[in-house]
């Protein structure tokens, strides 16, 4: 079986977004994970879910392209569904 790769990754220094796609009978849904890469004393790359205080401009820009880049995908071109994120109730999400 191979192994599920990202559908698109935001870079931004030591910051990483990875975008992971799913699919559903409706259509694509995404998830989305937030890193910072690092170099262990050993020299081998390392990541973490922690952030410190320098490091939150550079996760809330690369989470709001993460958005706008999910968001311009479409929900699913043969069944003519408007692109995720958009939904007829505001604040809800439509999957």
């Amino acid at each position: 079986m191979e192994k599920q790769k990202p559908i698109h990754t935001i870079r931004f220094g030591r910051i990483k977004i990875v975008i992971w796609a799913n699919q559903s009978p409706n259509g694509p849904w995404y998830n989305v994970r937030a890193c910072r890469v690092y170099k262990d004393d050993r020299g081998e790359w390392q990541q973490s879910d922690s952030f410190g205080r320098d490091d939150l401009p550079l996760v809330c820009k690369a989470l709001d392209q993460a958005h706008t880049w999910i968001y311009e995908r479409p929900r699913s071109s043969e069944n003519g569904q408007d692109p995720v994120g958009r939904s007829d109730v505001a604040g809800r999400d439509p999957a």
